[in-house]
């Protein structure tokens, strides 16, 4: 090969590798982008749905609340002139405790006042006992202390992915015990669940579940990562890792 043949190949060795670098910029910006545009949508999509419920809990506390108080009083101001009649408000009474107690089960679970007041340990805590006294399930709750502050919207997030994962262990698992793993290490959160219920086939189902998606969702806005363990009759492995 004579030498102006040597130099016009090392010029278009050169001039394919300068090609091949403007591209693999222009790929990773893409997907950076990409990333970015996906991750601002998730989070505009999930703070507008905390924003409604925000104010569902605020309008069934403010609105629904005071309005079936005011029914409750009416009611019990009647002129009952009978045995028949006194029977009759008992059991409107009743009924009005058991929407009065609704309303505030449900304005809780949207927006728990715990949860803002005292924080996610506390909120959680609530949650899980109140599920253990309303149902079959036994949970084992451990955290390390003193465990670190968090913000309002990453607790928010946090809570959100725990009331999923125990609400898919109650629907689907038919589990009888729940761990659950709070363990701050090298300024990381470490979460892990683990039931005892029967598991799923994790290659078939995993893709297709929507409290599995909506806790990868939460997740990835947390800039973590989740990965989980199961399969059929083994129960469910949940380990989360969330940046401080």
């Amino acid at each position: 090969m004579q030498h102006h043949e040597i130099v016009i190949l090392i010029k278009v060795i050169a001039l394919c590798l300068f090609l091949f670098m403007v591209v693999g910029v222009f790929v990773f910006n893409f997907i950076k982008q990409s990333k970015s545009h996906l991750q601002q949508k998730l989070n505009l999509e999930i703070q507008s749905r905390e924003v409604e419920r925000l104010r569902i809990a605020a309008d069934l506390h403010d609105d629904i609340g005071p309005l079936l108080a005011s029914v409750n009083m009416h009611v019990n101001s009647l002129n009952i002139t009978s045995d028949a009649e006194e029977e009759k408000v008992k059991r409107i009474n009743q009924n009005i405790y058991l929407c009065i107690e609704q309303v505030r089960n449900i304005s809780n679970s949207l927006m728990p006042t715990v949860l803002q007041r005292y924080g996610l340990l506390k909120a959680l805590e609530e949650f899980l006992k109140k599920i253990e006294n309303e149902t079959e399930l036994k949970i084992q709750f451990f955290y390390t202390e003193p465990f670190p502050e968090i913000s309002q919207e990453r607790s928010v997030h946090i809570y959100r992915i725990m009331q999923e994962i125990v609400t898919n262990t109650l629907k689907h698992a038919q589990a009888s015990t729940l761990d659950i793993r709070f363990i701050l290490k090298s300024n990381k959160i470490m979460i892990t669940t683990e039931d005892n219920g029967q598991g799923f086939d994790l290659q078939r189902d995993a893709g297709h579940g929507i409290g599995l998606n909506n806790i990868k969702n939460r997740v990835y806005l947390l800039h973590g990562e989740v990965k989980w363990s199961t399969a059929k009759n083994h129960g469910l492995l949940i380990h989360i890792v969330i940046p401080k």
